[in-house]
């Protein structure tokens, strides 16, 4: 739940209850308006299939991008081995490329 409220407040987007897999200590969370454009435009499989090498290989994060009703989600998953300063590094890669 804290990494939810990190990337929530860090790219001001809203959680979506609706698709809420927190029992599952997963969550898709919106990525923030605009992102879209580092790959192109509109938010496709191929789009998020790109931003997600694009987290990989730019910043080392390793992060599943979804496209869902044309709008891209990063899927996280909250284990042993994740920290809130991952999340953290995740908010800020996401907020550089929109810029």
């Amino acid at each position: 739940l804290e990494a939810i409220e990190v990337l929530t407040t860090h790219w001001e987007v809203s959680y979506d209850v609706l698709l809420d897999m927190t029992a599952n200590s997963m969550a898709l969370v919106p990525l923030p308006t605009g992102i879209g454009a580092v790959t192109g435009g509109a938010s496709t499989s191929d789009q998020a299939a790109l931003l997600q090498d694009i987290l990989y290989y730019k910043y080392k994060i390793e992060v599943p991008i979804k496209n869902i009703d044309g709008k891209l989600y990063v899927r996280i998953s909250s284990h042993v081995y994740n920290s809130l300063d991952e999340y953290k590094r995740l908010a800020q890669a996401v907020a550089q490329l929109r810029k």
